[in-house]
């Protein structure tokens, strides 16, 4: 067996025994099911006994691992005991603005250790790097992906710039270039093309933020792989005109990195920047690019860094599960619908076939999360993802220039917002028009429902893929 499949196969045992550890399963309930596809995978000549044994070790590997890792981070924790005890914490990432509240992450200070949630009033407006001083109850997280929080404690300014120095200048950067999207375009425009470029969303209003979900476009403003993927290729293709192959590999990859910090580095982010490293460095080293090799790659070390998000964190999850549909269940649906090899107008085929995979990969998921999903999402994804490169453009463009020069930032800005119309008119309509889809069974509610369903999704992806393939 080649090295590169036997690394695979290790990174998805330890990547499973993980999950399994983080649904609650006992390790014999995860070692019978990865035995059985391990056998099956002897059966058909896949893999070998030696690698089948070595697979299910290291499956205990990630099963004690998740453990190990939530023990010692519950372990580590020093909390004040009573709500009588004043505590000190910085406020280590940018704090999130909701409708009727605010939410802060707090680093305690000693002799106190660990992070806590703070939820808050919005009448006051906390800044990343702000020392506080607390006084109130402190409750442990529901789950074992969630800090303790503490809901609604005094709080008393003490000080600000506590904070990593370059996190404090690249939000400031961040909150200058929204100021110029704000100067030079409409109100909804500003906080569309802010989504779209920077993934601010805490400024859009109830309305606005309701028809996105309603119309199944709220991943547009989550800068996933998508938005990511555009940046990577943008900045590789402008400076490999000037630069040499190893200069623009190292200078893509510094500004992904400051990009990264700069929106929050949530896991979809990181997921996709990280991919994108992955597609360079196989093009700076010479070496071939592997979609399958670099998800699970990409998985395995954020799941290293923090195994809670594989069974907790939903953003984790779905971009993910929605790359996994787009890279084996969409050339598929390019099968079953016999689309020309053609991208078509803006790319119209192609976004299509990748929405409909990516909404199918995600379906229990979304379900679970937001009750549903709208037939009329597919149609609105595909008349919008083809712009969003325009868009994106545009914004960093009115962003640079709107240092320079105002005149010019509001011509592009004029420009934008035509492209920002456009998608905000297919929004507020497809919201309007949107079809509920009833499933016959509760996939949120049923382990058993979600198995049928992805075991039909991949019965599908097989069975039309290698059809297409024996042709």
């Amino acid at each position: 067996m080649a090295a590169g499949r036997l690394i695979f196969i290790l990174a998805v045992s330890f990547l499973a025994g993980a999950l399994g550890a983080s649904f609650g399963w006992n390790f014999y309930l995860v070692g019978g099911l990865w035995t059985a596809i391990q056998v099956a995978a002897i059966f058909y000549r896949q893999a070998s006994k030696l690698t089948a044994l070595i697979a299910l070790l290291v499956l205990l590997g990630g099963f004690g691992y998740y453990h190990f890792y939530v023990n010692w981070r519950t372990l580590r924790l020093n909390l004040p005991e009573n709500s009588s005890v004043k505590w000190r914490g910085i406020i280590i990432a940018e704090p999130k603005q909701y409708e009727s509240v605010q939410g802060l992450e707090v680093k305690l200070r000693m002799p106190f250790y660990g992070r806590v949630r703070i939820i808050t009033g919005p009448e006051k407006l906390w800044r990343y790097g702000d020392l506080l001083e607390l006084r109130g109850d402190i409750q442990p997280g529901q789950i074992a992906a969630d800090p303790p929080v503490s809901f609604f404690p005094e709080i008393e300014f003490i000080s600000a710039n506590h904070g990593f120095w370059l996190k404090h200048r690249l939000l400031n950067f961040r909150n200058a270039i929204l100021g110029i999207f704000h100067r030079h375009l409409p109100e909804d425009s500003a906080k569309l093309l802010g989504g779209l470029t920077l993934g601010a969303r805490s400024e859009f209003d109830p309305g606005l933020r309701e028809a996105m979900r309603a119309s199944g476009t709220t991943h547009l403003v989550a800068l996933s792989g998508y938005n990511i993927s555009i940046l990577v290729w943008a900045l590789a293709a402008a400076l490999g005109r000037w630069l040499s192959r190893r200069w623009t590999f190292t200078l893509t990859t510094a500004i992904i990195v400051l990009f990264v910090l700069m929106t929050g580095a949530e896991p979809s982010i990181v997921r996709a920047a990280l991919m994108g490293f992955l597609v360079l460095l196989a093009r700076e080293r010479g070496r071939i690019y592997s979609m399958e090799n670099a998800i699970t790659l990409t998985a395995l070390i954020m799941v290293v860094i923090d195994p809670t998000v594989l069974g907790y964190n939903l953003g984790f999850q779905l971009s993910f599960l929605s790359l996994l549909g787009i890279v084996y269940l969409a050339p598929a649906l390019h099968n079953v619908l016999r689309l020309k090899a053609e991208p078509g107008f803006l790319s119209w085929r192609e976004n299509l076939v990748n929405t409909i995979a990516a909404q199918l990969a995600v379906l229990p998921l979304l379900v679970q999360s937001f009750g549903g999903f709208s037939l009329t999402a597919f149609l609105a994804n595909t008349l919008i993802l083809g712009i969003v490169p325009i868009t994106m453009f545009l914004g960093f463009i009115i962003g640079a220039i709107g240092f320079i020069s105002a005149f010019l930032a509001g011509l592009f800005g004029w420009l934008a917002n035509v492209v920002l119309n456009y998608q905000l008119a297919v929004i507020r309509f497809f919201a309007e028009i949107s079809i509920p889809v009833s499933l016959p069974f509760d996939l949120s509610g049923s382990f058993l429902g979600v198995i049928i369903y992805y075991g039909m999704l991949l019965a599908f992806t097989f069975m039309f893929t290698v059809k297409s393939t024996a042709k």
